[in-house]
């Protein structure tokens, strides 16, 4: 026989779930004590139902009372625990039984014992057990019933944790997993632009200016070999970073391929005003995206005016702790401004930057017709 609540814990519940359990209980009851009655009738003893009333008074209480101090006070944590807190209950229970019978009634002259007889312990145990056996009975084993059932609650419990740990697991690893995933999208996304910026560097209209002149120089008996020594130093330059192991190069490095176009063109084309750069002491060793910056001087030598020293194409850098700024700034030549640009370069620096620094870089591009200025600039 189930109790009104099957858990240690106060249970919420509403008007008619308690009362469906209240008239459950009343017809276990009910059914039981006509059960008893019917069997006293066939057996043909003459008892009237007051008494069963009684004893089933006394069943009722002690059941109520036994699983009440149980609900209340036991843990279920071990089958010896619990069962050491139910005879705790029990001898409680006879405690009290005894000073309501051979205390308390007979103050108000009511015995129901054999007032003659001295108290014996042991028939005293016997008689209340034989009078409470049935609510003894179903108390212990529905405690029993309790005991089991917690037990599969804290090993239905721990399987949960074991499961909730397993996802976790496999959570993270496939979090792992998408990380490679995307790192190798990265590299193989970096390696296509890098190569896609490279092709357009060689197949740029100032590579094969700078070719032309070589060849002009040859066959003008200049062997130009300053200028070719030159150029295939920046080629070499190059294509050491077009492999997967170079997507890094410092800050100073990248100064340098700059540096080496700018040495370029003022060998091919010694007429022109020169490239001044500035750039800052501090953290020249830091690493950026490789050959990514440089492609800004590659865009000014295209379409920048070198007749001018008053404005020559302006190269600075400077780096602290957190954050690189970078900026290119050219006179623009109408002359070369009315070859429609194709913006790889441009679309190719802007993903790289995305890819190694997303919500971290922000490249700025001032044109007046005048000046072409481009800032770019990185938080680390």
């Amino acid at each position: 026989m189930a109790l009104l609540t099957n858990s240690n814990k106060p249970m919420a519940t509403t008007f008619t779930s308690l009362s469906m359990r209240w008239k459950k209980h009343a017809l276990i009851w009910i059914c039981y004590f006509l059960a008893t009655y019917l069997l006293n009738f066939i057996g043909g003893a003459t008892i009237s139902p007051l008494p069963i009333l009684l004893a089933f008074a006394c069943y009722v209480g002690t059941f109520y009372l036994l699983n009440a101090i149980a609900y209340h006070y036991f843990t279920y944590q071990h089958l010896w625990k619990t069962l050491l807190q139910l005879a705790l209950a029990i001898t409680a229970l006879y405690i009290a039984a005894y000073a309501l019978i051979y205390i308390l009634l007979p103050m108000v002259d009511v015995y129901l014992y054999d007032v003659g007889k001295p108290f014996h312990l042991g028939k005293y145990i016997r008689n209340m057990t034989h009078h409470l056996e049935p609510a003894l009975l179903t108390s212990s084993t529905y405690q029993l019933m309790r005991v089991a059932q917690q037990h599969k609650e804290r090993i239905y419990k721990q399987q949960q944790t074991l499961l909730e740990q397993e996802r976790e697991l496999s959570n993270a690893l496939n979090l792992k997993l998408e990380a490679e995933r995307i790192q190798s999208q990265l590299k193989e996304e970096n390696e296509r632009l890098r190569i896609a910026a490279l092709q357009s560097r060689l197949k740029s209209h100032w590579t094969h200016g700078v070719w032309m002149t070589i060849r002009s120089g040859i066959l003008s008996g200049d062997r130009s070999a300053e200028l070719f020594d030159a150029m295939t130093d920046l080629e070499r330059t190059y294509y050491q970073y077009i492999g997967t192991d170079h997507m890094w190069i410092t800050l100073a490095d990248e100064m340098d391929i700059m540096e080496k176009l700018a040495r370029i063109n003022g060998l091919a084309k010694p007429h022109e005003t020169e490239i001044t750069f500035r750039r800052g002491p501090h953290m020249l060793m830091r690493q950026v995206p490789a050959l990514s910056l440089s492609t800004t001087l590659e865009n000014a030598l295209k379409y920048g005016d070198f007749t001018d020293p008053e404005h020559p194409v302006q190269v600075a850098v400077s780096s602290d702790k957190d954050k690189m700024v970078f900026t290119c700034r050219n006179k623009i030549d109408p002359a070369k401004a009315q070859t429609r640009s194709t913006g790889l370069g441009l679309r190719a620096l802007q993903k790289q930057l995305d890819l190694f620094y997303p919500n971290r870089n922000r490249i700025h591009i001032e044109d007046d017709g005048t000046f072409y200025t481009i800032t770019i600039t990185i938080h680390f």
